[in-house]
């Protein structure tokens, strides 16, 4: 997938519904409890490393300001 975003964003699909993401403030999302059925669309732009995560995607959702 990374050799893929260096010619175009990639898109995603989540699970909107669950508590890991209504609840999402900032970070990186490493929950378990992330759904498996895809009920929102997403694109992955880019990607990253956190000392404690590890290895993470940046999504852009076109979601309200309320909701991720």
């Amino acid at each position: 997938m990374i050799d893929a975003l260096s010619y175009a964003p990639i898109t995603a699909g989540v699970d909107a519904t669950s508590t890991e993401w209504n609840s999402y403030t900032g970070g990186v999302v490493t929950g378990a409890q992330c759904g498996t059925s895809p009920t929102h669309f997403v694109l992955i732009i880019g990607w990253g490393n956190d000392s404690v995560a590890g290895d993470f995607w940046f999504v852009k959702t076109s979601a309200s300001t309320t909701n991720g």
